[in-house]
């Protein structure tokens, strides 16, 4: 049975706000505004979006005509539309990382329980082909290892470099990889890290101890001219390797916006089919990342081994 196309808003008209309506538009679906503080980017948006609404004011959403809302605000701006949307059931995506740290989106936590509201945050890697294939080459293997590094520039976006508004560094980035551990090998359980700066987290080693036992390691830094992402899974038999910006097999490609492409149509799917077990990373998985990259912050600048806190509110 074909689905009714679905009426999408768009919060934040940055990067991955185009980003994201651009493939809501292509798979037929309806974005009903855009907002954003700077008013030229809604505008610029809305222009793109055949006419759609500019609302300059984002607690101005009409909630009840709108079947999905998409949040692309700097992290230090999450969480009051998504805890409304979460409030009035409505459907909600949510870039990464999801704040500055977990207790600015405890609202949200709350709001969940018991809502029917669909929800997604956007850990495209997820999405990857390559990443989805190493998961599956996991099965019937023991894991003795994870090694990971992430070295590429800094954003050029004004808000990136204030850790009041992006957390820093390595909450912002690395995250991605953080997320990555997690879907591999389940949550962990306690970090220790060093940075070059416990403060603002340019450059930091991480080792983790997951809650299986298996131990990792995460090297990152934001000062490289290059993107060099590597990442290995280390079992009995031999090791998995994916590298590259796009975490590609030796040899293999795929386009850069496959995984951006890939987790909204995911997504909307979900929305039209009611179905939060089709998504790759729910906003409930997404705090436990936000947990672990918040005790890595704790773990540099205590220096002391940290463990990572339990996700007492989320449902």
């Amino acid at each position: 049975m074909t689905q009714s196309p679905l009426s999408i808003g768009i919060v934040g008209c940055g990067r991955m706000g185009r980003q994201h309506a651009s493939t809501c538009a292509k798979l037929g679906h309806r974005i009903a505004f855009v907002s954003d503080t700077a008013s030229e980017c809604a505008e610029a948006l809305a222009a793109d979006c055949n006419g759609a609404k500019v609302v300059t004011d984002a607690e101005n959403i009409a909630w009840e005509c709108i079947d999905a809302v998409i949040v692309c605000t700097p992290p230090a701006a999450r969480g009051p539309i998504e805890c409304r949307a979460a409030q009035t059931g409505t459907a909600f995506f949510a870039e990464k990382p999801i704040g500055l740290h977990s207790d600015q989106v405890k609202g949200v936590w709350e709001a969940l329980r018991g809502s029917s509201a669909i929800h997604s945050v956007g850990y495209m890697n997820r999405y990857r082909e390559s990443v989805r294939r190493a998961r599956q080459a996991l099965t019937g293997k023991e894991v003795i290892g994870l090694s990971a590094s992430w070295a590429a520039g800094k954003y050029s976006k004004p808000w990136w470099g204030n850790k009041d508004q992006s957390g820093g560094p390595f909450n912002e980035q690395c995250t991605h990889f953080v997320d990555l551990f997690r879907y591999y090998l389940g949550d962990i359980d306690e970090v220790v890290a060093i940075a070059d700066s416990p403060d603002d987290l340019h450059s930091a080693a991480v080792v983790c101890r997951f809650k299986s036992g298996v131990c990792g390691s995460l090297l990152y830094s934001c000062q490289s001219q290059t993107k060099q992402m590597s990442f290995t899974i280390l079992c009995r038999d031999g090791s998995i390797e994916l590298s590259g910006y796009d975490l590609m097999f030796a040899g293999s490609c795929q386009p850069v916006t496959a995984a951006w492409s890939a987790e909204m149509e995911t997504f909307c799917h979900a929305v039209q089919e009611q179905r939060q077990d089709v998504v790759e990373s729910s906003f409930h998985d997404a705090v436990q990342t936000q947990l672990t990259v918040d005790a890595i912050g704790e773990a540099t600048a205590s220096g002391q081994r940290v463990s990572v806190r339990a996700p007492s509110l989320c449902v």
